[in-house]
C-alpha cells in the first residue's frame, strides 16, 4: 500500500511533529504490520506518522507513554541498483500523560528467536533474545534507532518475519517491556531494494520504572541479558484469515492462501502466566509454509486456518520478567463460517456480467479476537492478513453488479472487506 506524491504534512504529523511542519517534497505511504490504525510516511527520508488513539491495558499504575514508532528499512539508492544500501531506522517519541517528551530515556530492541527456531524448540528449551539496537531520547523525547540490515537478515526467518521487543532500559539495571512487534522483511530487501515497516501506538509504563534514572546511552554489549524459555504448547489455534461476502447469488468469490502469506497475529502478556491473567500487547507475524485454497462462495464467508501458538518465559539478567502467549508456527487446515450479515459497504463500482476483480494488495483489516486463544489463556488474540500475492481474493460476476469496499474503493489500498452486490 504505496502512493507516492507531493502531500501537506500537517494533517498527519500530530502524534510526532508539531503543527506548522509545512510540507515536503515528495512523500510514500508505507504498509503498516501491528495492529492500530496508524500509517507511516516517509517524506525527504524523515519518517513520521499519522496521530493514533490505540491504549493497552496494564495492571500497573497510571503514568503513560505515548511511543509512536515505525520499523523502516529504506532503500538509500534506486531500486533498480542491485547493490543498494539498505539503511534501517527506528524513529520515535516517548511522551508523558501531558504530552511532554521524556528525556535520556533509554530503549533497546531486542530481536526474538525467529519463527523457524521457534518451532524446533522443545519444552523447557532456552533461547536468547538478542539487543540489536539502542539509543537515549532526546530533550523532547525523540529517538531513533538503527539495527543493521545485517542484524535484521539474521533475526529473520525464511520468509522475511522479524519479531522483536522494544524495551525501556533503567540505570538500576531494570527493563521494562514497552511493546512487541513484527515487521516483513520482503524478499528484496537483502538486496536494498525495498522496505518494511512496522507501527504500535500508546504504550504503559510503570510509575515505578519511569521514576528510576536511566543511562543516557546504552552500548549493545552491555544491554540486559534476555533470554526465553518455552513452557508449554497451547496448541493448534483457529485463526481468521479473511472474510469475503456477496449479497447477488450470481457472484462468486474465493480467498487463496499461499505459502509465504503473512499474518499479524496478536500477542498475550502475563507477569504469573496463569489462566486468565494475559492481556493483550503487540504483536508478532508468522508466514504459512503452504497453501490453503478455501472453497468458493456465493454468499458471506470468513475464512479459518490453523497455527500452533505457545507459552514463554522471559528473563533478564535471571530475574524472572513475564510470560507470553504467542504464534510458533503455521500448522495448516481450513475451515470457513458463514456470518449472519455482510459489513456496511458504501465505495462502490460497477461491475459488468462475466468480469472478474482479483484483489492481491490491500492494507489488512484488523479482527481484534481473530485468534481463538481464549481456551487457552482466557482471552482471544487479534489476527490480520492483508490482500497480497501470496493472500488474495477473487470476485466473478454473472450479472450487471456492484463491488463495493468497506473503507474505500476496492481499486484502493484500503478498502478493508469487499462486499459483492
Amino acid at each position: 500500500m504505496r502512493a507516492t506524491g507531493s502531500l501537506p504534512l500537517q494533517p498527519l504529523l500530530e502524534c510526532l511533529w508539531p503543527r506548522g511542519a509545512g510540507a515536503c517534497r515528495t512523500c510514500s505511504w508505507v504498509h503498516v504490520m501491528d495492529d492500530i490504525s496508524c500509517h507511516a510516511l516517509l517524506c525527504d527520508s524523515s519518517w513520521f506518522c499519522e496521530e493514533v488513539d490505540h491504549a493497552h491495558s496494564a495492571s500497573m499504575r497510571n503514568v503513560w507513554l505515548s511511543l509512536a514508532v515505525g520499523l523502516l528499512a529504506v532503500a538509500t539508492a534506486p531500486a533498480s541498483l542491485a547493490s543498494s544500501t539498505v539503511t534501517t531506522s527506528i524513529v520515535g517519541r516517548l511522551v508523558d500523560a501531558e504530552g511532554q517528551g521524556r528525556a535520556h530515556e533509554t530503549v533497546v530492541l531486542y530481536a526474538w528467536p525467529n519463527n523457524d527456531v521457534l518451532r524446533r524448540m522443545k519444552l523447557n528449551d532456552s533461547a536468547p533474545l538478542t539487543p540489536i539496537a539502542s539509543a537515549s531520547t532526546g530533550s523532547d523525547g525523540r529517538f531513533t534507532l538503527s539495527p543493521s540490515s545485517q542484524a535484521l537478515v539474521s533475526a529473520s526467518d525464511r520468509f522475511g518475519n522479524v519479531n522483536a521487543d522494544l524495551r525501556a532500559v533503567f540505570a538500576d539495571g531494570t527493563s521494562q517491556l514497552l511493546t512487541s512487534t513484527g515487521l516483513k522483511r520482503s524478499s528484496d530487501q537483502v538486496n536494498g531494494t525495498s522496505q518494511s515497516t512496522a507501527q504500535v501506538g500508546t504504550l504503559h509504563m510503570s510509575e515505578t520504572a519511569s521514576s528510576a534514572r536511566p543511562t543516557q546511552s546504552v552500548a549493545l554489549p552491555n544491554a540486559p541479558s534476555c533470554s526465553t524459555v518455552y513452557k508449554s504448547d497451547l496448541g493448534n489455534r483457529g485463526v481468521w484469515i479473511g472474510g469475503h461476502y456477496s449479497t447477488k447469488s450470481s457472484i462468486t468469490h474465493k480467498l487463496v492462501y499461499s505459502e509465504g502469506a503473512t499474518s499479524t497475529l496478536g500477542i498475550g502478556v502475563s507477569t504469573s502466566g496463569v489462566f486468565g491473567t494475559f492481556k493483550a500487547s503487540g504483536s508478532a507475524v508468522a508466514s504459512s509454509t503452504a497453501e490453503e485454497s478455501y472453497p468458493s462462495s456465493t454468499g458471506l464467508q470468513h475464512d479459518y486456518t490453523y497455527f500452533d501458538y505457545g507459552k514463554y518465559a522471559l528473563t533478564c539478567d535471571g530475574v524472572p520478567i513475564s510470560y507470553s502467549a504467542r504464534v510458533r508456527y503455521f500448522a495448516g487446515g481450513a475451515w470457513t463460517y458463514a456470518p449472519s450479515a455482510a459489513p456496511a459497504a458504501k465505495y462502490c463500482v460497477p461491475q459488468a456480467s462475466g468480469s472478474g476483480f482479483t484483489k492481491s494488495t490491500s492494507k489488512a483489516y484488523t479482527d481484534s479476537t481473530g485468534a481463538d486463544t481464549s481456551g487457552a489463556i482466557g482471552i482471544d488474540l487479534s489476527s490480520r492478513t492483508g490482500y497480497t500475492s501470496t493472500a488474495k481474493v477473487t470476485f466473478t460476476f454473472h450479472s450487471a453488479s456492484s463491488l463495493c469496499g468497506t473503507n474505500g474503493a476496492p481499486g484502493s489500498t484500503t478498502p478493508l472487506r469487499l462486499v459483492g452486490k
